[in-house]
């Protein structure tokens, strides 16, 4: 509209209209009007749409499944009662407890499991299965821990209800968290909004989102990570405006021969989901105009992809994933090497400590307010940087 960018979205018979101001998006809305038979209303600024909330601030988006987690939990009697704790994490990450859950003797019989059902008080497979969607829009902090509870829906034990209700806890206690997405130019007429506050941490963080409309990724592998049948967990995450606008965990298809291997065929993985964005990007008028960097904690796997340099070792690996090896040379990806402890993509490959969750948690939250912002000088002091340089 008079050369403007404008963003169509339709959910059934509801819609949504973005622009760069409020008026453009009523001026679409009193056209589409003078089409129609009957009035469209107009319901201002979007605060929920699709089960999600949304909250539009003068230097960010945030999205949150507040009102949903809400419904959800006080239908279970699980709505939190009493002071807040300090930090709280999904589920314990010490191996003991990890192994408890992996090793659990489910109930012999049909009757034992309705049993234990009824003592517990709730439908196992039914909370998992309401966790999911949550987990899937807005929240990918409890990614890794639904991963692992789904493995025990057919019979779970008692601990898998107890390791469910801690994480439903965890849930009671962080419904407001949300992803936040930061504006390149601030929009003066929406309310400034407060700031989101980081996690005390004695370590200085990377922060991503350093250049404007760039996308960048972060991949990990938990190699040998199922205890059951010894496959790999890939660990995904990409970044867009600061914040995650893809994320993913996932037990690889292969069985991995190597820790290089397994950050292979994950970084392969990621890359897919690159390529996949930047089709849409291009196609909504924002073209990636250099490689997407996608940051990997194992050299043996940038040298293979960045160096073109397969060995013999890795003979034996499926052709598939040497594909990445084209697009890095296609100039469509770059590999670029990254500190373990900076890497969020480790937070969706396994269960973390408290310190480390709430680092990475920051991270793909959109909580670290990347540099492009424009913020007064007295508001960015609020919030420690140390700013990622994104190779070209």
């Amino acid at each position: 509209m008079d050369g403007k960018m404008v963003l169509f979205l339709r959910q059934v018979d509801d819609f949504s209209v973005a622009a760069d101001t409020q008026e453009t998006c009523h001026s679409i809305i009193r056209y589409i009007n003078s089409k129609m038979t009957m009035d469209v209303k107009s319901l201002g600024l979007v605060e929920r749409f699709n089960g999600l909330d949304i909250l539009q601030t003068k230097w960010y988006i945030k999205i949150s499944c507040e009102k949903y987690l809400q419904k959800m939990l006080q239908e279970h009697g699980w709505t939190h009662q009493g002071p807040t704790p300090i930090m709280p994490i999904p589920l314990p990450s010490e191996s003991e407890f990890v192994k408890s859950l992996e090793n659990a003797i489910p109930p012999a019989t049909i009757s034992e499991a309705e049993q234990l059902k009824q003592e517990m008080g709730f439908n196992y497979r039914k909370v998992i299965g309401e966790s999911l969607w949550p987990m899937v829009k807005a929240r990918p902090d409890i990614s890794p821990h639904i991963v692992k509870l789904s493995q025990f829906l057919d019979n779970p034990a008692r601990v898998h209800y107890e390791a469910a209700r801690t994480l439903m806890q965890y849930l009671s206690v962080t419904m407001d968290a949300g992803i936040y997405y930061w504006r390149e130019t601030p929009i003066e007429d929406l309310p400034e909004g407060p700031l989101p506050t980081l996690h005390p941490d004695n370590y200085s963080m990377v922060t991503f989102g350093g250049a404007s409309g760039e996308l960048e990724g972060l991949v990990d592998s938990d190699w040998a990570g199922d205890t059951a049948k010894r496959k790999s967990i890939s660990g995904i995450l990409i970044m867009y405006a600061g914040g995650s606008i893809a994320y993913k965990s996932k037990f690889q298809d292969v069985i991995a021969l190597s820790t290089t291997e397994a950050e292979f065929v994950a970084a392969c993985e990621a890359t897919k989901i690159i390529l996949f964005f930047r089709s849409i990007l291009e196609d909504l008028g924002l073209p990636q105009e250099h490689a997407t960097v996608l940051y990997e904690d194992n050299s043996g796997a940038l040298m293979m992809a960045n160096a073109q340099q397969p060995t013999k070792r890795t003979r034996h690996m499926d052709i598939k994933h040497f594909s990445l090896l084209d697009w890095v040379e296609r100039d469509l990806v770059l590999l670029h090497a990254i500190a373990t402890h900076d890497n969020a993509a480790d937070a969706m490959t396994k269960l973390l400590p408290k310190q480390l969750f709430y680092r990475h948690f920051d991270t793909y939250m959109g909580r670290r307010i990347p540099s492009y912002v424009q913020l007064p000088t007295s508001d960015r002091s609020k919030q420690p940087l140390l700013t990622c340089s994104t190779p070209k």
